[in-house]
């Protein structure tokens, strides 16, 4: 699942999609599979900023009801805006599009998480398909390797992950379907180091002016497999 080279890269300044990078054979794998590895995504320079403020608050615990348990960073932490910042950029927006072949975005809204091992902390399969999300991001924070905490990706209703990929490599992020006929869930972290990641969805709507104006994130809400919407 990784790629070759890395060729998508966000930093502080700008994103930068790397000239001449055919994006064919990326979009096809993500067509296949519904989840691509794009290695190297944030620059360390951005990394050790993110890192350094996520080491200045504290985090919460957060429940997703039955789907999961976790702790997060609060919503207006300066580690989350510094993300949100630099990740609702035009020219992202429009590299996800032509991955993913989703509807144009407005906006990427995320929150910043960590498992901890023999916490608790778990995250059972579900769909994130609401309203406005059209493809999902999840970007590794965590300095240190981690046991566990692997991406999978099933058939809606199948037994059996039809993909997975262990996100390890600091700084790499996974681009991921979300469609009401498609689950994925993160399995538990064990050993002992803490698995700490960026997490969110492009949105078709608001866009991300309109985010800024209003100070306000959307909520993380879940979609119930068992539930028909």
């Amino acid at each position: 699942m990784r790629d070759t080279r890395p060729w998508l890269h966000v930093s502080r300044s700008a994103v930068v999609c790397e000239s001449g990078v055919d994006v064919h054979p990326v979009a096809a794998r993500f067509e296949r599979d519904r989840v691509v590895l794009l290695q190297d995504f944030v620059d360390g320079e951005l990394l050790a900023s993110v890192r350094q403020l996520i080491g200045r608050t504290a985090f919460l615990d957060h429940s997703h009801g039955r789907f999961g348990l976790e702790l997060c960073l609060p919503d207006n932490a300066p580690a989350s805006a510094l993300l949100h910042l630099v990740l609702n950029d035009p020219e992202l927006f429009r590299t996800a599009k032509a991955i993913s072949g989703c509807p144009p975005i407005g906006c990427f809204t995320g929150r910043i998480y960590r498992m901890v091992p023999g916490a608790g902390h778990y995250d059972d399969w579900h769909t994130d398909a609401l309203d406005s999300r059209l493809v999902g991001l999840s970007v590794n924070l965590s300095e240190d390797a981690f046991d566990g905490g692997t991406f999978q990706l099933r058939d809606r209703g199948s037994d059996r992950p039809r993909c997975e990929i262990a996100n390890t490599g600091l700084g790499d992020a996974i681009l991921f379907a979300i469609d009401p006929r498609i689950e994925h869930h993160v399995t538990p972290v064990s050993g002992s180091t803490p698995k700490t990641a960026f997490a969110g969805w492009f949105n078709t709507e608001p866009s991300f002016l309109s985010l800024l104006r209003s100070d306000g994130t959307q909520g993380d809400q879940r979609i119930d497999p068992g539930s028909t919407k």
